[in-house]
C-alpha cells in the first residue's frame, strides 16, 4: 500500500475536446448513449450513478489528451433510453449495457477500465460476464459490493440504508421535487463541505455540475440504481482476478471508507492500493491531477 503525499499541483487546463456521442442497442432494446473522446488506446470509464462526463470536469480533459476515452450514460439517465420494464437496475444490468457499447465500438481485445463509485461494481460485473476482457482495472472510490454495510465506517447501517431507499422509492415523486431544488439552497455547498462529503478546497464548479446532474436525474431510476448497488456483491469475481488492479481510495471517503479498499486489496492478489490523503468519495473534483497521474502511471506499466 502506498499513501501519497498531498501535492500542490497545477490543475490541468481545460481545452477543446473532440467528442462524438453515439448510440448502442442493449440486450433488451434499451438505447444506450455513449461518448467517445480523443483517439488512441481506449480507456473505458464507468461513472458514478447520476453523473455523466460533464461531472468529471478536468479529469476527463486530462485523460482524453492521452487516450481515447469512452464513457456511457446509465440506462434511464441523461441521454440513454428509459428501460421499458420495472426490473433490476443494479450493476449486472449496467454491465450488460456496457457489453453493448463495447460491441458497437468493435472492442474485442483486452481493454483498460476505470470504474468510479458504482462504475467499479459495473467493472466487476463486466469481468463476470466476459472473463479476460480487461488488461488493467482501476477502482476509484469503489468496492466489490454491499457498500451500505460499511457506509460511514459503520457495519450495522445496511438494514437502515435499505429501508430508507425503499421508502424513498415509494415516494419518489416527492423526493424528486425536494432534491431538484436542493442545489439552489444558499448553504448547500457549505453544508456538503461541513459534513465531510467533499473536501473544502474542491473544484466547486465541477462539483456543482455533478450535484445538479444527480438532482436532475429521475429519482425513480436513481433510487432503483441505488437499491441495486447496495445489495450487489461481486466478491466471488474479485477472488478470480489475475490482471493488475489499481485501487485508489480517499482516506476521508464516507461512502466507501478506506477499510473497504483495504479489504478489497487483500482479496485481490494482483492489486495495488494507493491512498489519496484528504480525499473523499469525490476525489475526481478534489485532486484531478493527482488521480490522473496515478492512472497514467499505472496504465503505462508493462
Amino acid at each position: 500500500m502506498r499513501r501519497l503525499q498531498q501535492l500542490e499541483t497545477e490543475r490541468h487546463l481545460p481545452r477543446e475536446l473532440t467528442m462524438e456521442e453515439r448510440r448502442a442497442k442493449s440486450f433488451d432494446g434499451t438505447i444506450i448513449a455513449y461518448q467517445v473522446f480523443g483517439s488512441g488506446t481506449p480507456l473505458v470509464v464507468g461513472n458514478g450513478v447520476g453523473v455523466d462526463w460533464r461531472g468529471l470536469g478536468d479529469f476527463v480533459d486530462r485523460l482524453a489528451g492521452r487516450r481515447q476515452l469512452i464513457l456511457w450514460d446509465y440506462r434511464g439517465t441523461f441521454r440513454s433510453g428509459r428501460p421499458t420494464e420495472d426490473g433490476d437496475l443494479g450493476p449486472t444490468v449496467h454491465g450488460r449495457d456496457l457489453e453493448a457499447v463495447l460491441d458497437a465500438e468493435g472492442i474485442a481485445t483486452p481493454l483498460d477500465y476505470l470504474g468510479w463509485s458504482m462504475g467499479a461494481q459495473v467493472g466487476f460485473e463486466l469481468l463476470r460476464l466476459r472473463p479476460g476482457t480487461m488488461r488493467r482495472f482501476i477502482v476509484l472510490s469503489g468496492t466489490t459490493g454491499k457498500p451500505a454495510d460499511s457506509m460511514l465506517g459503520l457495519s450495522h447501517l445496511g438494514p437502515a440504508v435499505r429501508l430508507a431507499l425503499r421508502l424513498a422509492l415509494r415516494h419518489h415523486r416527492m423526493v424528486n421535487a425536494v432534491l431538484r431544488r436542493a442545489p439552489d439552497l444558499p448553504l448547500f455547498l457549505e453544508m456538503m463541505k461541513r459534513v465531510g462529503w467533499v473536501h473544502p478546497e474542491c473544484d466547486e464548479q465541477t462539483f456543482m455540475v455533478m450535484v445538479r446532474g444527480v438532482a436532475a436525474t429521475d429519482k425513480e431510476i436513481y433510487l432503483r440504481c441505488l437499491l441495486g448497488l447496495v445489495d450487489h456483491d461481486a466478491s466471488d469475481v474479485a477472488a478470480t482476478i489475475d490482471v493488475p488492479v489499481l485501487i485508489l481510495a480517499g482516506d476521508r471517503d464516507l461512502a466507501t471508507p478506506l477499510k473497504m479498499a483495504r479489504r478489497m486489496h487483500a482479496a485481490i492478489p494482483s492489486s495495488e492500493l494507493v491512498v489519496l490523503p484528504g480525499c473523499t468519495h469525490e476525489s475526481v473534483v478534489e485532486e484531478p491531477a493527482l488521480v490522473g497521474r496515478e492512472v497514467e502511471r499505472f496504465l503505462a506499466e508493462d
